[in-house]
């Protein structure tokens, strides 16, 4: 608004206009509306927190995440520059069956039973001797992308 002194504000404002022009911008916010407006947006903060950290209820949970989550599934951008291993096989409703490199550089992998609760965190355990042991985690949004 302009200046309540200036000539627009003489030529084309109200006597109401006038005196809300000469009030501080903060005198004239209604506490109700900030209130509304700091609420949904710690909401939204919170709701978009919640899906990244946990995206798995509203995404769901597919081959391609459970292998992305695991470690040493080659096709990595900085130390697993191995060849990427095939997708994890569905087992039931929340098992996988992944493989993983054993060791880097040597080539082999072993397979392990990866089991996804529904907030999408797994474990995985070696279904056969040696590995690199049991794995624990939670599926998150980065694994979607």
């Amino acid at each position: 608004m302009a200046p309540p002194g200036s000539w627009w504000a003489r030529r084309f404002y109200t006597d109401e206009q006038r005196a809300r022009a000469g009030r501080p911008f903060r005198a004239q916010r209604s506490p109700a509306i900030f209130a509304l407006w700091t609420g949904a947006l710690v909401t939204a903060i919170a709701v978009f927190g919640f899906v990244a950290a946990r995206p798995a209820p509203l995404l769901g949970v597919d081959e391609a995440a459970v292998g992305k989550a695991l470690p040493h599934r080659g096709g990595g951008l900085f130390f697993e520059l191995w060849p990427p291993l095939g997708p994890c096989q569905p087992l039931g409703p929340g098992r996988w069956g992944c493989s993983i490199y054993d060791q880097e550089g040597s080539g082999g992998t072993v397979s392990y039973r990866v089991e996804v609760d529904d907030l999408g965190c797994w474990t995985a355990v070696p279904t056969e001797g040696g590995g690199r042991g049991e794995f624990a985690s939670c599926l998150r949004i980065f694994q979607y992308l």
